[in-house]
Parts: structure tokens; C-alpha cells; sequence
């Protein structure tokens, strides 16, 4: 029992130093490169998953919201990975917090792109419409 506590604690402290360093990283990035370069994007995204792992949901829907700005829908256009990974995390989080309205067109948004990107067949656009059951 001591064992797994100590495990938990250690996951904890583990979680904590991340924070820690990810919003050290996101200060420097922000300052170097700006806050709509793709790096510093990517390191709120990072931040805002950290922060949805240990329950923080109303920071990490803030730090999603700050991630995907308006140039979302172009960067969907262009179909990268990345922002895709984003917008279903966000999804996945607005889902959370039972914003399902809110999460709708994002989520429309995400399946389109994972569907044109790696086709009807793929686990990544299966999983997708499976959470399509959430907006019905």
C-alpha cells in the first residue's frame, strides 16, 4: 500500500514539474516567437492537456481557446496533423464540460479534416464518428 502511494505521489510530483516546465517553455515562446507561431500553439496545446489530466478544466479550456485562433478554419484547409489533434482535444474537452453546442461545428470541423486526410477507414476518422453519437 505504502508502495502505491508513493507511486502516486511520484505521478503527482511528475505532473506538477511538467506544468511547471511547459508554462516556463510557453513564456519563452510567447516572448521569442509570438503567440500565434505554430511552436508556441503547440506548447498551449501540450499546457492545456496537462491541465485537463488533472481536472483543471476551465484553465484548459482557456488555454485550447488561445490555441486555436482564428486562422484554425485555414490551417483545417491545409490539413495539418497538429491542428487537427487540437480541435479534438478541444472537442473532447468542451464534451467534458457538457458544452455540446459549443463543441458541435469544431467537432464537424475535425471529422471533415480527418476524413479528407487519411480516409473513411482510418482509426482516427472511425473514433470520430463514434463520437458523432454525442451530436445527435
Amino acid at each position: 500500500m505504502a508502495a502505491l502511494l508513493s507511486d502516486q505521489g511520484q505521478a503527482r510530483l511528475e505532473d506538477a514539474e511538467s506544468l511547471c516546465w511547459e508554462a516556463r517553455l510557453l513564456e519563452g515562446q510567447r516572448e521569442m516567437l509570438g503567440s500565434k507561431h505554430l511552436d508556441t500553439l503547440t506548447s498551449l496545446n501540450k499546457m492545456a492537456a496537462l491541465l485537463s489530466d488533472e481536472g483543471k478544466l476551465e484553465e484548459a479550456e482557456q488555454m485550447y481557446e488561445e490555441a486555436a485562433p482564428e486562422g484554425r478554419r485555414e490551417m483545417l484547409e491545409n490539413k495539418y496533423l497538429d491542428t487537427l489533434s487540437s480541435v479534438s482535444d478541444m472537442v473532447a474537452l468542451l464534451s467534458d464540460l457538457g458544452k455540446l453546442e459549443e463543441a458541435e461545428p469544431s467537432y464537424k470541423e475535425a471529422q471533415e479534416g480527418w476524413r479528407s486526410l487519411f480516409g473513411n477507414q482510418h482509426p482516427e476518422n472511425l473514433i470520430s464518428i463514434l463520437h458523432s453519437a454525442l451530436f445527435q
